[in-house]
């Protein structure tokens, strides 16, 4: 492992976690120069796990770190997150921490309304722009389509969302504790929350490759899981707003994941 330091002798307000290699290195940058336009004051910590070369435009307030990891190929990339995370902790120098896919967009200082500090157990999630619905019948009067596929959904699954079925995996929901389903590509909190969450599913995911096992849905999978074991705060897909949905047609792009 090699780390680079490109910092300003900054006292961080945010730290920014993002993981990259090959193509979606051009993904991050896009998403570091959004982060710069948006700072509005505030003084940021990006750092980046990438096995590319990452030299963005040097920006008065943000401080960056690149972490030289080896190619990550599919699934490993998205599954190993907690562990890269949980490896490269030592790294994080201010209370409040966001992880964020590369493949997004900020697209206002989002962080100015929220109190990392009062995220139930210290940590936020994002509830999944796929699943997300408005509270009011008026949706469905005015989209009939999603009333009969969510409907079955809730009589075969118990919830929204694409829940875990291997009960052999450490990531699987039961039933009765499938109510909101989260999404895996933004998710924040405070320094010692997150650290701790990506300590106890590293640990499950271990769990599960011991057996030879790999949760259907990679990270997000054994996020759901620890969404439905804990009480964390539930933030709306306007943190990981997806264009072109009905269902969140609604609510305001704070940060959108990218259509690929």
């Amino acid at each position: 492992m090699r780390v680079e330091y490109h910092s300003r002798d900054l006292e961080p307000d945010l730290t920014i976690f993002c993981i990259a290699t090959n193509k979606y290195l051009n993904y991050a940058v896009t998403l570091y120069e959004s982060l710069a336009v948006n700072a509005n004051n505030t003084r940021i910590e990006f750092i980046l796990l990438t096995n590319g070369v990452f030299e963005p435009e040097e920006s008065q307030l943000i401080s960056h770190k690149v972490v030289r990891i080896h190619e990550l190929g599919w699934p490993w990339a998205t599954l190993m997150r907690y562990h890269l995370i949980n490896t490269h902790q030592d790294l994080i120098t201010s209370n409040q921490v966001c992880y964020i896919d590369a493949d997004s967009i900020i697209h206002e200082p989002f962080w100015k309304d929220l109190e990392f500090n009062t995220f139930k157990n210290g940590i936020a999630v994002v509830e999944h722009p796929g699943y997300y619905r408005p509270e009011n019948l008026n949706f469905y009067l005015r989209n009939p389509r999603y009333l009969l596929a969510d409907l079955k959904s809730r009589i075969t699954k118990g919830g929204l969302g694409s829940w875990e079925t291997n009960r052999h995996s450490s990531s699987f929901v039961p039933r009765r504790l499938r109510r909101k389903y989260v999404c895996g590509g933004v998710w924040m909190g405070t320094k010692e929350a997150i650290i701790q969450m990506c300590n106890v599913l590293s640990k499950r995911i271990d769990l599960d490759l011991e057996q030879n096992i790999i949760a259907s849905w990679h990270d997000e999978s054994h996020l759901n899981w620890y969404f439905s074991k804990y009480d964390l705060s539930l933030l709306t897909p306007s943190y990981c707003y997806a264009s072109g949905r009905e269902n969140i047609a609604n609510l305001e792009m704070r940060i959108q994941a990218v259509d690929k």
